[in-house]
C-alpha cells in the first residue's frame, strides 16, 4: 500500500503543527476533462482544454469532493446535475460536473522513473469522478489557488491520517 507523508515544517526544519492547523491537510491537485469527454473532442478534432493544476484540502467535513465553479466552467465543463449542499454559509443547490482529478504528489515513481525527465509514475491516483462545482473566491494556499475540497466520497478509497500533535499529514491507498 503506497503511503504519501507530508511534515509541516517552519523555517529552521522542526515539526510546525500550528501551521498545520493554519493551513491544513494540502495535497496537489490537477483539474481536466473527464476521459469520455477527452475521447468525445478527440474524435472530432477539437481541442482539449489543458488541466488546472492548484491546491486542494484534504476535507473529511465534506461528504462530496467540490471543486472552484469557475474552474469547471472554464474547462467547458456544463452541470450533469444538481445537488443540495450544506454548509456553515447555509444552505444551496449546486451544480454536479464530471471532471478528471489527478493528485501528482500521490502517484508512485518506480526507482529510476523522475517526473521531471518525462517518465510516467507506475501507480497514478488518477479518477473521473462527479465534483460539486462551488465559488473558492480565489483563496491561496501554500502559493497556488485553493481550487477543491477533497471530500469524503474520495478519502474513502483509502485512508488519511492527521497528527496535529506531530504537525504531520499521510495519505495510502
Amino acid at each position: 500500500m503506497p503511503i504519501w507523508f507530508k511534515r509541516i515544517v517552519d523555517h529552521n526544519g522542526q515539526s510546525d503543527p500550528k501551521k498545520l492547523r493554519k493551513d491544513g491537510a494540502i495535497v496537489q491537485i490537477q483539474i481536466g476533462v473527464a476521459g469520455p469527454l477527452v475521447e468525445w473532442l478527440s474524435e472530432r478534432d477539437a481541442p482539449i482544454p489543458p488541466s488546472v493544476v492548484g491546491a486542494a484540502m484534504l476535507d473529511t467535513g465534506a461528504s462530496r469532493t467540490c471543486v472552484d465553479v469557475g474552474i469547471l466552467k472554464g474547462l467547458g465543463l456544463e452541470p450533469t446535475g444538481i445537488v443540495d449542499a450544506w454548509s456553515p454559509a447555509g444552505n444551496s443547490v449546486d451544480g454536479l460536473y464530471f471532471a478528471n482529478l489527478n493528485f501528482p504528489e500521490l502517484s508512485v515513481y518506480g526507482e529510476f522513473a523522475k517526473p521531471d525527465i518525462g517518465l510516467s509514475p507506475l501507480i497514478t491516483v488518477s479518477f473521473d469522478h462527479a465534483v460539486v462545482g462551488i465559488d473558492l473566491g480565489g483563496q491561496t494556499v501554500h502559493g497556488l489557488p485553493l481550487v477543491a475540497f477533497v471530500g469524503r466520497d474520495i478519502l474513502r478509497v483509502g485512508q488519511f491520517l492527521y497528527d496535529g500533535l506531530g504537525g504531520f499529514y499521510s495519505v495510502s491507498y
